[in-house]
C-alpha cells in the first residue's frame, strides 16, 4: 500500500503541475464530465454478489471519457479528487483513501501512456475526438486501465487477508470484467456526443438513474431473501452457497478452506428463563462478535436457531482453522449484557476441512455438524473432524453416498393415502408418502432412509421434493374437479428452521396452489426439541393459513395441553393404538381420552393405521372424526389414486368430494 500511494501521488504532482486546461468548449466539457465523475463516485452502483454488495461506478466511463477529450492530467486529477472526496464523505480510513487516490492514478496513467505510445497523444485532436482507426488503441488503453486497478487492489486484498492472489482474481474477475467492458465501453460514445452537444451527455445518464434504481430494489429484495431478520447474516441457504463457492474456489487453486458449525451452549437456559426476546438480543450480539474475529474474505452465517455456521477461504492448514475457533470461543465467552444480567454463554465448534475431510461442500458440512457433536459431547469448545467421531457402519455409509445420489438425480416418488370422514365417508385429504425408487431394490420405504437424509443434511432438499411434488399432484386434482388437500411430514430440522415458511410462499407461488390445500405434519419430539422456535414457525405457517398437524400422538411425552397452545388444527393417534384398540383395553382407553379431549379442545382427530371394520366402527363410536389405514385404501401413487377418486365418487358427491363404503 504505501509502495502504491507514494508512486500514486508523485504521478499526480507532476501531472497536475503539467496541466493547462484548455479555454472554450473543452473546458465546458471538462466541468461537465468532472460533475459527473463525481455523482459516480459519491452514488455507485449496487450490484449483488453473494452475501455482500457489490459497488460499480459510473465514474469509471466518465474519467476515461475524460482522458480521451481533455489528456491524462486532467482524467488523473479529476478522478483523484472526486476519490478522495467520496471517501472522505464515506468516514473510510487515510490509509484506504490514499490508496484509491495511488491506484487511480496509476491506472490512468498507465491508460494515456498506452495510448501515447500508439496514437501519439492521448489528447482528442479536432474536429472529431477519435477516428475509427485509433478504436483498437482506446480498447487496449481501457484493459491496461483495468488491469492496473483490479490488479494493484487484488494484490493489496491479498496481502492483507492472507489469500492467493490468484485464488482472490480468479473469485472477481468476471464480475469486474463484465462490468468494466460496459462501462468503459461506453466512453467513446460520451465523448462523441460531447463533440456533438454536451447537451446530449445528460442524456446518456438518464439509462445509468434508471439502472441504478432498479439495482437497489433488486440488491435489497434479494438481501432480504438470503439474510436471516434477526441477525442480518446470511441465511442458511447463502451460507451453503458460499460454502460450495469455496470448495470450488480450493479446488481450482490447489488451496484449502474450512468449514465450521458452531452451536450455541446453555441458549436454551437463556430463553427457558428469561424469555424469547432476551434470546434474540443475544443472537443479535452473538453476529458482530463472529463477525469481528473473521477476515472480511470469510463468511458467518446464521443457520437456524441457536445455531451458527462459517467457512473460511484460503486457511493454510488444521491449526490456523482451529486458532480461528478458538477466537471465536474466547469472544462469545465474554459476558453478554441482557436485562442488566450478565449472561455466560459458550460455543461448541465443529471444523471440517477441504480437501481433507470432504471434496464437496455437503460433505464438508456434515462433516463439520459431526465434529461439533463431538465437541459437544466432550465440552471442549471445538474439535477438528475425524472419522472415528462418526458411529457409523460400512453399510449406512454406502447408503448414504447412495442416498445423496438418489438426491442429485431425483429418485423419490410421493404415493398419497386417503383420508376418510368417518361420518360422512368422503374423501377429502390425503397424506404425502416419500419413496425411493433405488435403480437396484426397488421402492424402498422410507423408514431405511430417513432417518439417515436427517443425520448428513439431506433432509431439507428431499422435503422440498416431496412438497413440490406433492402441491403439483394437487393442482392437478383441483383441475380435474377434485377438491383434495395434501398433507406432508416435516422433520425436527425443517421445523426449526426459520426460513421454512418463506420456502413454501414460494413453493405456492410457484405451483400455483393454495394455502389451504396444504397441511404440515409435525411430531411432537419435533416441537419440543426447541418448543418457542416452533411456536414461531409455526405460527407465520398459520398465519398464511396452511393447516397444521401434530403427527403420531401418543408416542412423546408432551400433554396435549400444551399443544393445544399451538396454532395446530388436527391430531393424529398413532396407529400403534388404533391397531390394539379392539383387543387391548389401555390402547382404547387411550384412544377415547385423546378423541374426548381433542375434540373439547377443538381441534380435528385423525386416526392412523385402520386396517379393518371392527376398529372403524369403533373409531366411528369414539366421535373420531377421519380414519386413515389399508382398510380405506394402501398409499398409492398419484395417478393411480386419481382413478380411484374418480371410482369412488357418486354423482350425488359434492364437487370435488369423492365417497366409499366403509369396506372400500
Amino acid at each position: 500500500m504505501a509502495a502504491v500511494v507514494t508512486a500514486g501521488l508523485a504521478v499526480l504532482a507532476l501531472l497536475a503541475a503539467s496541466w493547462a486546461p484548455q479555454a472554450g468548449a473543452p473546458n465546458l466539457a471538462l466541468w461537465l464530465f468532472a460533475g459527473f465523475i463525481v455523482a459516480g463516485e459519491l452514488y455507485p452502483l449496487p450490484v449483488p454478489r453473494g452475501e455482500r454488495e457489490g459497488r460499480i461506478t459510473t465514474s469509471t466511463t466518465f474519467a476515461f471519457a475524460l482522458l480521451l477529450l481533455a489528456g491524462t492530467a486532467a482524467a488523473a486529477v479529476v478522478l483523484a479528487a472526486a476519490s478522495l472526496l467520496a471517501d472522505l464523505l464515506g468516514r473510510k480510513p487515510w490509509s484506504k483513501s490514499l490508496f484509491n487516490v495511488g491506484q487511480l492514478t496509476l491506472s490512468v496513467t498507465a491508460a494515456g501512456v498506452t495510448l501515447l505510445l500508439l496514437v501519439g497523444t492521448p489528447v482528442a485532436a479536432d474536429p472529431a475526438p477519435f477516428r475509427p482507426a485509433e478504436l483498437p488503441a482506446i480498447m487496449l488503453a481501457a484493459a491496461v486501465f483495468f488491469c492496473c486497478n483490479v490488479g494493484l487492489t487484488g494484490t493489496v486484498v491479498a496481502l492483507t487477508e492472507g489469500l492467493s492472489l490468484k485464488q482472490l482474481l480468479w473469485r472477481d474477475l468476471s464480475f469486474h470484467a463484465s462490468a468494466a467492458a460496459v462501462l468503459l465501453a461506453l466512453s467513446p460514445v460520451v465523448v462523441a456526443a460531447a463533440e456533438r452537444s454536451l447537451a446530449l451527455v445528460p442524456l446518456l445518464v438518464l439509462p445509468m438513474v434508471a439502472v441504478h434504481r432498479v439495482a437497489s430494489v433488486y440488491v435489497e429484495r434479494q438481501r432480504q431473501a438470503l439474510h436471516d431478520p434477526l441477525t442480518g447474516l446470511p441465511n442458511r441457504a447463502l451460507f451453503r452457497d458460499r460454502v460450495q463457492q469455496a470448495t470450488l474456489a480450493a479446488q481450482r487453486s490447489g488451496s484449502r478452506c474450512a468449514a465450521m458449525v458452531i452451536d450455541l451452549d446453555r441458549f436454551k437456559e437463556v430463553n427457558d428463563t428469561l424469555g424469547h426476546d432476551a434470546g434474540d438480543l443475544v443472537l443479535r450480539e452473538v453476529a458482530p462478535r463472529l463477525r469481528g474475529v473473521l477476515r472480511e474474505s470469510d463468511t458467518v452465517a446464521r443457520t437456524g436457531g441457536d445455531e451458527f455456521g462459517a467457512v473460511l477461504w484460503g486457511v493454510t492448514d488444521a491449526a490456523a482453522a482451529r486458532q480461528v475457533a478458538g477466537k471465536m470461543r474466547a469472544a462469545l465467552q465474554r459476558p453478554f449484557d441482557v436485562q442488566g444480567l450478565a449472561l455466560d454463554i459458550d460455543a461448541s465448534i465443529g471444523i471440517a476441512l477441504f480437501p481433507d475431510h470432504g471434496r464437496d461442500h455437503r460433505t464438508l458440512l456434515t462433516r463439520a455438524d459431526v465434529a461439533m457433536y463431538a465437541a459437544k459431547r466432550a465440552r471442549v469448545g471445538y474439535k477438528m473432524y475425524a472419522p472415528e467421531q462418526e458411529q457409523r457402519s460400512p453399510a449406512k455409509l454406502a447408503l448414504v453416498g447412495k442416498l445423496r445420489r438418489a438426491v442429485q438425480d431425483d429418485q423419490f416418488v410421493v404415493h398419497y393415502q386417503p383420508q376418510v370422514r368417518l361420518e360422512t365417508s368422503q374423501v377429502n385429504a390425503v397424506e404425502a408418502l416419500v419413496r425411493w425408487r433405488d435403480p437396484q431394490r426397488g421402492l424402498v420405504a422410507p423408514d431405511e432412509f430417513i432417518t439417515v437424509a436427517e443425520d448428513v443434511g439431506l433432509i431439507e432438499d428431499l422435503t422440498r421434493s416431496v412438497l413440490r411434488k406433492s402441491l403439483q399432484q394437487c393442482r392437478q386434482w383441483r383441475a380435474a374437479g377434485l377438491a383434495i388437500g395434501v398433507g406432508v411430514n416435516v422433520s425436527a430440522h425443517s421445523l426449526q428452521s426459520l426460513d421454512l415458511p418463506d420456502v413454501l410462499a414460494s413453493l405456492l407461488v410457484e405451483e400455483d396452489t393454495r394455502p389451504q390445500d396444504l397441511a404440515l405434519e409435525i411430531t411432537e419430539s419435533a416441537i419440543m426439541s426447541d418448543p418457542e422456535r416452533a411456536k414461531t414457525v409455526l405460527t407465520r405457517l398459520h398465519d398464511m393459513g396452511i393447516s397444521l398437524a401434530i403427527d403420531d400422538y401418543g408416542t412423546g411425552n408432551t400433554s396435549l395441553l400444551y399443544l393445544a397452545r399451538l396454532p395446530v388444527q388436527e391430531l393424529k393417534i398413532d396407529k400403534s393404538f388404533v391397531l390394539d384398540m379392539v383387543s387391548d383395553r389401555p390402547a382404547a382407553l387411550i384412544v377415547r381420552s385423546t378423541i374426548d379431549l381433542a375434540r373439547n379442545l377443538g381441534l380435528r382427530v385423525v386416526a392412523e393405521g385402520v386396517e379393518s371394520k371392527e376398529q372403524w366402527e369403533r373409531l366411528a363410536d369414539l366421535g373420531c372424526d377421519v380414519a386413515q389405514g389399508y382398510y380405506i385404501s394402501r398409499p398409492l401413487p398419484g395417478p393411480e389414486l386419481t382413478i380411484w377418486l374418480e371410482a369412488s365418487r357418486p354423482h350425488s358427491a359434492h364437487p370435488g368430494g369423492s365417497r366409499l363404503g366403509p369396506a372400500g
